[in-house]
């Protein structure tokens, strides 16, 4: 059985793709009909850099923020193993 979170998932991606397009300049999604791009097509010279820098930075961000769920996740696991080692050993 297919869960329904991952068959949702995967319809709204699917959606997503169908109405949007990959801009080349910002690697962001903007609607199909526009003629531009929504987040970088007006911008030129140092405004296009420093919005780019911004979505670097923000990548950073997320991917920082992923490596700290993922020690938080390990630290917790390995306290419960602990727990319940100390519990089958009482």
């Amino acid at each position: 059985m297919i869960p329904l979170g991952a068959l949702l998932a995967k319809l709204v991606d699917k959606h997503r793709q169908a109405s949007t397009v990959r801009c080349p300049r910002c690697r962001l999604y903007y609607p199909r009909n526009a003629a531009r791009c929504s987040h970088c097509g007006v911008l030129q010279g140092a405004e296009l850099t420093r919005f780019l820098e911004k979505l670097e930075e923000d990548r950073a961000d997320i991917a920082n923020l992923g490596e700290f769920f993922y020690i938080c996740g390990t630290i917790v696991l390995v306290i419960m193993m602990l727990i319940m080692a100390m519990d089958g050993t009482a």
